[in-house]
């Protein structure tokens, strides 16, 4: 459903179903490309804590 929400949005190319369907893919695997998804990823991560070793 969500690879034909994305096909029609983009004015229903012809030729690009994998396309859509891959997008689709990532973003119910939480992998979306699309940089304002990245950008609210990594802001609301803060710094890593170091590893403990012992």
């Amino acid at each position: 459903m969500r690879a034909r929400e994305l096909w029609e949005h983009a004015g229903r190319p012809v030729g690009r179903d994998l396309d859509f369907w891959l997008e689709a893919e990532r973003e119910m695997r939480g992998q979306s490309e699309e940089p304002s998804a990245q950008k609210r990823k990594s802001s609301s991560a803060g710094p890593c804590a170091p590893a403990s070793t012992g």
